[in-house]
């Protein structure tokens, strides 16, 4: 959609280094986003990139205009937060039962990079979730439209919405301290199609006609937010020194040894995220020590 209106895009993933205990086993062959949705890399006007192609693009001013950041995938099975407990790889896309603390430090070092790109004056910065993280919620699911007519395994029809998730909208072009709600007269509060229904308008796409489901066609946008004069001050945030290496940091793997010498060069996210649907600690290991086996 947005390539065909003109638009140019970029995917971005991070799960691109080598872990930091050495082990060679996290160089992953493709993002899971465009392997979950592969028509993305026959899109016009765009392409699949690292990471660290999107910062150099940061820091000389050529980023396109639209930018997806896939994050460093983590995960495992344990105690959450005991290290000598737990086993899997630390990501910064604050997925339990992984440590935050890469992820928060990681997040700011990105903010720092956007705030100093000669991009910056223009641009704005979403940081959103798609998951709660298990918090509660006071505030019970208000019904949402269902977006189609699909009707899940225990007879759900998607017709309410779930625990609210944040959503911080990050630029000069928005007043300082603003906290945003769905329009006056809206009959639907925001959800996450509402970030769906405002790049369609941004991209000049009729959200009604955009073939993103019933829902997103009646969304609330949020692009009101932005104004029009650009603010000259650029915040600073501290980060607690030890958050960059809890749980080893990102890319770390952690309670998983093994022979260097006969490892794979390669595992892909998608295998290891397979392995980690197993229901216990000792059926994630065997599984994933299988694959590995597999890949020399």
């Amino acid at each position: 959609m947005l390539g065909a209106s003109g638009k140019t895009w970029g995917l971005y993933w991070q799960s691109e280094d080598i872990l930091s205990d050495g082990v060679p086993i996290t160089h992953w062959d493709e993002p899971a986003t465009s392997y979950l949705f592969p028509l993305i890399k026959q899109a016009p006007n765009g392409a699949v990139a690292t990471y660290t192609t999107f910062l150099q693009a940061a820091q000389t001013g050529s980023l396109p205009n639209f930018c997806y950041l896939e994050p460093f995938w983590g995960g495992g099975k344990g105690v959450p937060y005991d290290e000598s407990n737990w086993i899997g790889i630390q990501g910064n896309d604050y997925h339990p039962c992984a440590w935050i603390g890469p992820a928060e430090n990681d997040l700011n070092e990105l903010y720092q990079t956007l705030i100093r790109s000669p991009q910056w004056p223009e641009m704005l910065f979403i940081i959103t979730f798609d998951e709660h993280g298990g918090s509660w919620d006071h505030v019970p699911p208000e019904s949402a439209l269902p977006p189609d007519s699909s009707v899940g395994p225990s007879g759900f029809t998607f017709n309410r919405l779930g625990v609210r998730v944040p959503t911080i909208l990050v630029s000069p072009l928005i007043t300082a301290g603003t906290v945003f709600r769905a329009p006056t007269g809206s009959a639907y509060d925001f959800d996450h199609t509402s970030f769906l229904a405002t790049l369609c308008k941004w991209a000049g796409v009729d959200p009604a006609s955009a073939e993103l489901g019933a829902r997103t066609a009646v969304a609330p946008t949020f692009e009101g937010v932005i104004g029009t004069t650009v603010r000259t001050d650029k915040p600073s945030f501290t980060v607690p020194a030890d958050y960059a290496s809890q749980g080893g940091g990102t890319g770390a793997l952690m309670g998983i040894s093994l022979d260097t010498a006969a490892a794979p060069k390669t595992v892909s996210i998608n295998d290891f995220r397979d392995a980690l649907d197993e229901k216990s600690h000792d059926a994630f290991v065997k599984k994933f020590a299988a694959m590995v086996q597999d890949k020399k």
